[in-house]
Protein backbone atom coordinates (compact mmCIF):
# COMPACT_ATOMS: atom_id res chain seq x y z
CA UNK A 1 0.00 0.00 0.00
CA UNK A 2 1.50 3.52 -0.68
CA UNK A 3 2.25 5.58 1.37
CA UNK A 4 -0.05 8.70 1.50
CA UNK A 5 1.40 11.35 3.62
CA UNK A 6 1.08 14.74 2.20
CA UNK A 7 4.46 16.88 1.50
CA UNK A 8 4.57 19.84 3.14
CA UNK A 9 6.56 22.33 0.44
CA UNK A 10 6.39 24.94 2.51
CA UNK A 11 8.32 23.55 5.98
CA UNK A 12 10.96 23.02 3.43
CA UNK A 13 11.18 26.64 2.05
CA UNK A 14 14.14 28.81 3.91
CA UNK A 15 13.65 31.90 2.03
CA UNK A 16 10.91 34.29 1.14
CA UNK A 17 8.06 34.41 -1.39
CA UNK A 18 10.61 34.34 -3.77
CA UNK A 19 13.68 31.87 -2.69
CA UNK A 20 15.36 31.48 -6.39
CA UNK A 21 14.42 35.26 -7.84
CA UNK A 22 17.77 36.43 -8.90
CA UNK A 23 18.66 39.97 -8.52
CA UNK A 24 19.83 40.75 -12.15
CA UNK A 25 21.37 39.43 -14.83
CA UNK A 26 24.81 38.73 -13.35
CA UNK A 27 23.53 36.85 -10.71
CA UNK A 28 21.14 34.47 -12.67
CA UNK A 29 24.56 33.83 -14.87
CA UNK A 30 26.73 33.06 -11.87
CA UNK A 31 23.91 30.35 -10.78
CA UNK A 32 23.85 29.00 -14.03
CA UNK A 33 27.12 28.20 -13.87
CA UNK A 34 27.23 27.01 -10.26
CA UNK A 35 24.72 24.90 -11.73
CA UNK A 36 26.91 23.51 -14.57
CA UNK A 37 29.66 23.15 -12.27
CA UNK A 38 27.33 20.93 -9.78
CA UNK A 39 26.43 18.47 -12.91
CA UNK A 40 29.58 17.93 -13.53
CA UNK A 41 31.12 17.41 -10.00
CA UNK A 42 27.68 15.44 -9.28
CA UNK A 43 27.30 13.45 -12.21
CA UNK A 44 29.42 11.22 -14.37
CA UNK A 45 27.15 10.63 -16.84
CA UNK A 46 27.68 14.78 -17.28
CA UNK A 47 31.61 14.20 -17.39
CA UNK A 48 30.45 11.20 -20.02
CA UNK A 49 28.84 13.29 -22.40
CA UNK A 50 31.57 16.18 -22.36
CA UNK A 51 33.93 13.38 -22.77
CA UNK A 52 31.94 11.67 -25.86
CA UNK A 53 30.99 15.16 -26.84
CA UNK A 54 34.67 16.26 -27.33
CA UNK A 55 35.64 13.22 -29.20
CA UNK A 56 32.58 14.25 -31.88
CA UNK A 57 34.49 17.65 -32.40
CA UNK A 58 37.96 16.36 -32.74
CA UNK A 59 36.15 13.44 -35.67
CA UNK A 60 34.31 16.58 -36.93
CA UNK A 61 37.82 18.58 -37.33
CA UNK A 62 39.14 15.42 -39.24
CA UNK A 63 36.18 14.90 -41.24
CA UNK A 64 35.24 18.11 -42.23
CA UNK A 65 31.83 19.62 -41.87
CA UNK A 66 29.73 22.09 -43.69
CA UNK A 67 28.22 25.09 -41.49
CA UNK A 68 25.14 23.89 -40.79
CA UNK A 69 26.17 20.29 -39.70
CA UNK A 70 28.38 21.87 -36.99
CA UNK A 71 25.35 23.92 -35.61
CA UNK A 72 23.66 20.32 -35.51
CA UNK A 73 26.73 19.09 -33.75
CA UNK A 74 27.04 21.81 -31.56
CA UNK A 75 22.87 22.14 -30.32
CA UNK A 76 23.02 18.23 -29.70
CA UNK A 77 25.77 18.17 -27.79
CA UNK A 78 24.63 21.11 -25.61
CA UNK A 79 20.94 19.32 -25.25
CA UNK A 80 22.38 16.10 -24.15
CA UNK A 81 24.56 17.57 -21.81
CA UNK A 82 21.20 20.12 -20.50
CA UNK A 83 19.13 17.10 -20.60
CA UNK A 84 22.00 14.90 -18.39
CA UNK A 85 21.94 18.07 -16.02
CA UNK A 86 18.04 18.01 -15.83
CA UNK A 87 17.98 14.60 -14.83
CA UNK A 88 20.67 14.74 -12.04
CA UNK A 89 18.23 18.17 -10.58
CA UNK A 90 15.43 15.95 -11.05
CA UNK A 91 17.04 12.54 -9.35
CA UNK A 92 18.27 15.18 -6.68
CA UNK A 93 14.91 16.61 -6.36
CA UNK A 94 13.27 12.68 -6.01
CA UNK A 95 15.83 11.54 -3.56
CA UNK A 96 15.12 14.46 -1.04
CA UNK A 97 11.24 13.67 -1.28
CA UNK A 98 12.02 10.35 -1.01
CA UNK A 99 14.65 10.75 2.19
CA UNK A 100 12.80 13.61 4.02
CA UNK A 101 9.37 13.53 2.70
CA UNK A 102 8.41 10.54 3.00
CA UNK A 103 7.56 10.06 -0.61
CA UNK A 104 7.33 6.38 -1.69
CA UNK A 105 9.09 5.09 -4.03
CA UNK A 106 7.39 4.07 -6.17
CA UNK A 107 6.84 7.52 -6.69
CA UNK A 108 10.11 8.77 -7.03
CA UNK A 109 11.48 6.14 -9.05
CA UNK A 110 9.21 6.80 -11.41
CA UNK A 111 10.50 10.29 -12.20
CA UNK A 112 13.95 9.28 -11.81
CA UNK A 113 13.03 6.85 -14.57
CA UNK A 114 11.15 9.01 -16.55
CA UNK A 115 13.70 11.65 -16.74
CA UNK A 116 16.53 9.17 -17.71
CA UNK A 117 14.38 8.25 -20.26
CA UNK A 118 14.41 11.37 -21.65
CA UNK A 119 17.85 11.63 -21.70
CA UNK A 120 18.60 8.55 -23.06
CA UNK A 121 16.47 9.09 -26.23
CA UNK A 122 17.85 12.35 -26.61
CA UNK A 123 21.01 10.02 -27.26
CA UNK A 124 19.74 7.61 -29.50
CA UNK A 125 18.47 10.14 -31.92
CA UNK A 126 21.81 12.08 -31.63
CA UNK A 127 23.34 8.57 -32.33
CA UNK A 128 21.32 8.26 -35.38
CA UNK A 129 21.80 12.03 -36.57
CA UNK A 130 25.42 11.10 -36.19
CA UNK A 131 26.13 8.04 -38.49
CA UNK A 132 23.49 10.03 -41.09
CA UNK A 133 26.06 12.85 -40.94
CA UNK A 134 29.46 11.25 -40.27
CA UNK A 135 29.33 7.65 -41.90
CA UNK A 136 29.75 9.25 -45.35
CA UNK A 137 32.07 11.48 -44.87
CA UNK A 138 34.12 8.74 -42.80
CA UNK A 139 33.60 6.42 -46.17
CA UNK A 140 34.89 9.24 -48.45
CA UNK A 141 37.61 10.12 -45.85
CA UNK A 142 38.59 5.84 -46.16
CA UNK A 143 38.30 5.88 -49.91
CA UNK A 144 40.62 8.69 -50.48
CA UNK A 145 43.53 7.53 -48.06
CA UNK A 146 43.34 3.85 -49.47
CA UNK A 147 41.95 4.60 -53.19
CA UNK A 148 39.42 2.43 -52.73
Amino acid sequence: MPNTKKFDVVAFSTHGSHPTRNRNFFTSVKNAMVGIRTGWEDSGHVRFHVFAGSLVVILSLVVGLTVTQWAVVFLLIGGIISAEIINTAIENICNLLRDKAGVPYEFTGKAKDLASGAVLTLAFASIAIFCVIFIPKIIRLLNSLFLI
